[in-house]
């Protein structure tokens, strides 16, 4: 078995043949032991150590094995290629048609200098008085309390 190789197709190259080479069924679960890969083998040392366990029992363990790896492969990769792919666009600048030429402004309509300032302050962004933050404003719980009224 090669890195990259599927399982299902490797086990029906290796059946097809160990059949043509005119090897006995006793000997396939030995002989497809040394042609795993030392990670797959690693994994399922327990079912071909097993003496009572078929060579059926081993290709069904080692299928399971590979899936799960394949899987884990796979989720890496899209984590990787997820991951790049935000880099990517966030190192980019991108003007958009209309859109003003100040610098943007962030969720709260405040722009950065005023941010900076009240922050310096200590003073809340939502209602510019000192001694609390903005997510326990009382003017903007009053205000959301009587929305629900």
């Amino acid at each position: 078995m090669e890195v990259g190789d599927k399982f299902d197709t490797f086990i029906s190259n290796f059946h097809y043949l160990a059949i043509e080479a005119g090897i006995g069924e006793e000997d396939w679960k030995e002989d497809l032991y040394d042609r795993l890969l030392p990670e797959l083998q690693e994994c399922t040392i327990y079912c071909f150590s097993n003496r009572e366990a078929t060579f059926d029992d081993c290709v069904k363990a080692c299928a399971s094995t590979a899936e799960l790896s394949e899987d884990r492969v796979e989720q890496h990769s899209t984590i990787l290629t997820t991951t790049q792919t935000s880099r990517d666009t966030t190192r980019g600048t991108y003007t958009l048609i209309g859109s003003p030429s100040k610098p943007s402004t962030r969720a709260s309509g405040m722009e950065p200098e005023v941010r900076e300032r009240l922050m310096r302050e200590g003073r809340c962004f939502y209602c510019k008085e000192a001694g609390h933050l903005s997510k326990v404003c009382p003017k903007k719980i009053s205000l959301q309390l009587k929305a629900l009224e």
